[in-house]
């Protein structure tokens, strides 16, 4: 079954994205520039099927990778991944 989903890119992150899709070792499966809310998020995928966040380098468990919902809505309507907020608040990067 294929789905009817609209294709956006964030035009800050479309080097990027670009860039890593030529790589024969990773593939994007989503993103999101983070609009001035959150922190900018691009995840992966990798041949042997797993999954990372490309700026963090945080690898996805796979209890939240068996759905590939990688964001949650906040109540403006933003999306957001709170595992790589929680990093990013815990972690001196931020």
């Amino acid at each position: 079954m294929k789905h009817k989903y609209k294709l956006t890119i964030d035009k800050e992150l479309l080097p990027f994205i670009q860039f890593i899709n030529q790589s024969k070792t990773f593939k994007t499966v989503g993103s999101c520039v983070g609009h001035g809310k959150y922190h900018p998020t691009i995840f992966l995928k990798d041949r042997n099927g797993n999954f990372f966040e490309f700026f963090t380098r945080f690898q996805i468990t796979p209890e939240r990778r068996r759905y590939l919902c990688f964001y949650e809505r906040d109540a403006q309507g933003f999306f957001f991944n709170k595992k790589i907020e929680d990093f990013y608040s815990s972690s001196k990067c931020g």
